[in-house]
């Protein structure tokens, strides 16, 4: 039994180390790789990037509209895990809670952010809901142990198809006008 114990305990020992030193050498190699995705991105985030807010607040009124604030800086939202939580009071079922999580975005100059959001919301009529999420600077090795090298990349691709999809509308709207513009100069000789 004890030789059983010393094989296992040893066992365990090993594989730890092997674990460890793997896991350390990916996550640096993950830093490396989205270091170099932000610089490839930097020269089009002009036309990915879009306001990202930071605030919203409602009065609970039925003809109040949500007011917004956004980050000083464009930017796209790699992760979002916003999401919201039921109070848990037997009363407030379905009916209030509160905003709370997490969004990793990369700015248009090219730093990550890590906004973090708290506030409560409510369907009762007459009762405000408003979230705020405070925004703090984050390394690349601080988000792929976050968040993950590949969950970032998905956040990556999901922008870049967005707004693909958008000029590909404003390109087909630009042609049609340059259509009509044809035919008024034809028109007029």
């Amino acid at each position: 039994m004890l030789d059983e114990f010393t094989a296992a305990l040893e066992k365990v020992a090993s594989l730890g180390e092997e674990v460890a030193r793997l896991e350390a050498g990916t996550v640096e190699q993950e830093t490396a790789a989205l270091k170099k995705l932000i610089a490839m991105i930097k020269p089009v985030s002009r036309y990915v990037d879009y306001p990202v807010q930071t605030y919203a607040f409602h009065a609970g009124q039925q003809y109040h509209r949500w007011e917004y604030e956004y980050l000083d800086e464009r930017g796209i939202i790699l992760v979002d895990n916003f999401t919201t939580k039921y109070s848990g009071y037997p009363d407030d079922r379905d009916t209030r809670g509160d905003y709370i999580g997490s969004q990793l975005v990369l700015t248009r100059s090219g730093k990550l952010l890590r906004l973090v959001r708290s506030g409560d919301w409510s369907k009762w009529q007459g009762e405000a809901s408003q979230w705020n999420a405070k925004a703090s600077e984050v390394t690349p090795h601080e988000a792929v142990k976050k968040y993950g090298l590949t969950e970032i990349v998905q956040g990556f691709v999901r922008a870049f198809r967005e707004a693909i999809s958008k000029a590909e509308k404003k390109q087909k709207t630009l042609g049609n006008r340059l259509e009509v513009l044809e035919q008024i100069k034809s028109t007029l000789g």
